[in-house]
This record gives C-alpha cells, sequence and structure tokens, in this order.
C-alpha cells in the first residue's frame, strides 16, 4: 500500500466535494478490507480519526443481478483534508483539477477566519472608529447606523461583532411602551423569552398597567389598543410581573357597572 494505489483507487473510486462550509474526501467500496486498508495507511499521517460507514443498497427487480453493501470513508478536517488532498494532486489524473480547486478553498477559508478584515471588500469607510462613536456615544442601534450608511443590517451587525463594539439596545422609547425599531422588539422578545430582567419590566410599567387595568377597569384587548401591542402579549405580561386577574363575576359586575353609567 502506497500513495500512489491510493491515488488510482481514488481517481476510480472516490469524490471529492465542497459546501457553504467544509470540503471532504471520499472513498467507496463494495469491500470493507480495502477501504479498512486505505484508513489503516492514511490515519497515522492525520489527527482525526473518522470511521467507516456501511450503506445499504436497494434490492433491484432483477434477480439475476446481486447487490452488495458500499462502504465508504471520508475525511473532512481542514488540516487533514489539505494534507491528503495535496498528496493526492500530486498522482491523480482524473481528479487532479477538482483536487487543486478544493485545496485553494479550504486554504482560503482558514486565512478568511484568521484575518476576517481582510476580505471585507466594499465599505472600508465604515471603520471600528466610527461604529463605536455611533454605537456608545450616540446610542444609536445597529439599524439606524444601517440606515446612516445606506448598507444592509447584517453588514453592521457583522463588523460590530468583529470588532467586539457594544451593542445599543433601548428597551423602553415612550411612555406607551412602544418600540422604534423591529431591531429592538426582536431582541426584546428574545430576552423575555431568556427571563431576564430589563427596563421593560419596571415598577413604572407595573403600575401603569395595575392602573389601566384595576383603576381604569379597561379590558386586556382595550389596554392592547392603547398600548399598541397584541392581547396576548398583555396578558402573558400581566402573569410575568404578578398582576392579578379579575374573575368572571367581577368582569361581569364591571361590565354591568360601566354599561350603568352610559
Amino acid at each position: 500500500m502506497d500513495w500512489s494505489f491510493i491515488a488510482g483507487f481514488f481517481d476510480a473510486d472516490g469524490s471529492v466535494s465542497c459546501s457553504s462550509t467544509q470540503c471532504c474526501l471520499k472513498f467507496f467500496n463494495t469491500n470493507r478490507e480495502v477501504i479498512q486498508a486505505i484508513k489503516d495507511f492514511i490515519s497515522p499521517y492525520i489527527k482525526g480519526n473518522p470511521s467507516i460507514y456501511r450503506r445499504k443498497t436497494r434490492p433491484i427487480h432483477n434477480t439475476n443481478y446481486s447487490t452488495k453493501d458500499i462502504y465508504s470513508w471520508e475525511i473532512s478536517g481542514r488540516r487533514d483534508f489539505i494534507f491528503v488532498a495535496e498528496k493526492l494532486a500530486n498522482l491523480c489524473i482524473v481528479k487532479k483539477k477538482k483536487l487543486k480547486k478544493a485545496i485553494k478553498i479550504v486554504k482560503q477559508r482558514i486565512e478568511q477566519e484568521k484575518n476576517p478584515l481582510r476580505y471585507m471588500h466594499g465599505n472600508k469607510h465604515i471603520t471600528p472608529e466610527i461604529l463605536y462613536d455611533l454605537s456608545v456615544n450616540k446610542k444609536m442601534t445597529r439599524q439606524e447606523i444601517a440606515n446612516h450608511f445606506g448598507v444592509n443590517w447584517g453588514l453592521i451587525n457583522y463588523r460590530m461583532k468583529i470588532w467586539n463594539i457594544p451593542i445599543n439596545i433601548i428597551t423602553f422609547r415612550d411612555e406607551h411602551g412602544r418600540f422604534a425599531k423591529r431591531e429592538e422588539k426582536r431582541i426584546i422578545n428574545y430576552i423575555d423569552k431568556k427571563n431576564c430582567e430589563r427596563r421593560f419590566y419596571a415598577n413604572e410599567y407595573k403600575e401603569k398597567l395595575k392602573k389601566l387595568y384595576w383603576d381604569d377597569g379597561l379590558s386586556t384587548r382595550e389596554i392592547a389598543n392603547i398600548l399598541n401591542i397584541r392581547h396576548s402579549t398583555v396578558r402573558s405580561r400581566m402573569e410575568k410581573l404578578g398582576i392579578p386577574r379579575r374573575t368572571r363575576s367581577e368582569a361581569i359586575k364591571m361590565v354591568y357597572k360601566r354599561n350603568q353609567h352610559r
């Protein structure tokens, strides 16, 4: 067993594929012993230890033709992929171009992870200093910064993460509890699920809900219309803030009193 035999085998019963996340080399054969011998030869040179998988083939209607299970072994680690692919690229004939192209892709991805700023094409005027000033000093959200530069929100979000720039989140914008940005509303909903405490659950907001519900005698649907939020949101906020709700009899009495005053 040597690299020339493996290269010839790979030309016949091998494949190289690249997805958006990784590239991998695959060896196929119906004989497990051949795949095991290739694995035993290559394993000392690589760090990973991938297993051999068996794939069952579908039965064919022609009974004269017997089907066998296919055994496969793949190498997907980046460092291992580059080492094995370079060895095979020098010896292969059929898949030589594909291997060289895959090696170039993997090396570019490794270099991009080391220095992601080098691969930021365009919008070079958006520097870390400017983003820090807009986010921290001027208290602008990512969507406001994106609108300021006329770019996509994802670009600002990506660069702020790379440069470790703190994100400005405004959770309570006005006296009615309306949110000025979709981004902030999405973040608050996420914070809700994690049960984190934010200014949205402040005592002022709790007292406001109490006043509208108990003192003014409004229903949860009427409160939702005033605060410009959903009816289910009002009910969930009341439960989280510990605000008791009226019983069925109390609700009927409240409606009767309101009708009398009319």
